[in-house]
């Protein structure tokens, strides 16, 4: 479930410079201060070297199987790394991991946008959906050290013409990805996170279960419908019902709408009183939730579980 990767290989006595393995290599000079820096690519990963090291970015599902939409598992961690390192005459084994995707594309029986309308918000993230329709969970400060992203991995692959495997060209497939920006083997809870790192069986377990623990602190939207049997027999008790049934059934666009809405009205222009609001909402929410789950996130929670078997 490997995918994007960048690697760092500081510079050390005896590197050799990788420019004579690299395709459309090319040499580019640093005009303040005369320092050549090489720039190209090895079997569709960037690849860049100074004076200080080499790094290189990109795919390493796509450098091995030529598309990413087949998992990388461990073994294929292994010989990707193990192929890396034989293209660029270097023991890449050592190069320290300063980014890394985990990720798994998941084939679905209705169409990719039905599912992300159903996930809800996270704990300490921001939620975003791009003009492509992909969904993305950011860190609320400046800095993006972790996302989480959703996208429909048909329409990617079609549009950047990257082969899709056979039997799943005509398929709904949900792609849904860890990413750790920065700060990889901090997130990670590892001393230090290299490519070696990423071929040892307990660090890949340790992150398929991130990845699955991460999915399911996203909260959704998951009622078709409603048992009465908890609802207090009061014109307060049956109000506030029917307020958590009409909110089940909104788009979190249009919740996280509203919220914004008051906020700029400047009734509620503190962060403290909007949070409570927000609580307040999902409680409310909550309340009438006791009834049929969605069977489109009975289905999704099903395929993450699976995959993380």
């Amino acid at each position: 479930m490997y995918d994007n990767v960048r690697l760092w290989m500081p510079r050390t006595w005896g590197m050799q410079d990788v420019g004579r393995h690299l395709e459309s290599a090319r040499e580019l000079a640093d005009t303040s201060t005369g320092e050549m820096h090489t720039y190209g690519s090895c079997g569709g990963l960037k690849v860049s070297q100074n004076s200080f090291g080499v790094e290189v970015s990109g795919s390493l599902a796509k450098f091995l199987h030529g598309e990413n939409i087949t998992p990388m598992d461990l073994r294929g961690a292994a010989d990707a790394v193990a192929k890396l390192s034989d293209a660029l005459h270097l023991r890449m084994n050592e190069a320290k991991v300063t980014r890394l995707e985990f990720g798994r594309t998941l084939e679905v029986s209705r169409p990719v946008p039905y599912y992300l309308q159903r996930l809800g918000d996270v704990p300490r993230m921001r939620r975003g959906v791009f003009e492509s329709g992909a969904l993305y969970y950011l860190n609320k400060g400046k800095e993006q050290t972790k996302v989480l992203a959703f996208y429909n991995k048909g329409d990617e692959a079609r549009t950047s013409g990257m082969a899709i495997p056979a039997g799943l060209e005509s398929s709904n497939l949900l792609r849904y990805e860890l990413r750790f920006c920065k700060r990889v083997a901090q997130q990670a809870k590892a001393r230090e996170v290299t490519a070696a790192t990423l071929c040892d069986g307990r660090f890949y377990r340790h992150m398929v279960d991130l990845w699955r623990d991460n999915y399911f602190s996203i909260s959704k939207t998951n009622k078709t419908g409603y048992d009465m049997e908890n609802v207090k027999s009061t014109v307060s008790g049956v109000f506030e019902w029917i307020a958590g049934v009409a909110l089940n059934r909104m788009d979190t666009e249009e919740i996280s709408g509203l919220i914004e809405a008051v906020e700029r009205s400047g009734k509620l222009p503190d962060r403290m009183s909007r949070a409570r609001l927000k609580r307040k909402l999902q409680d409310i929410a909550a309340k009438a939730g006791a009834g049929v789950p969605d069977e489109l996130i009975k289905e999704l929670d099903g395929k993450v579980r699976d995959a993380a078997k």
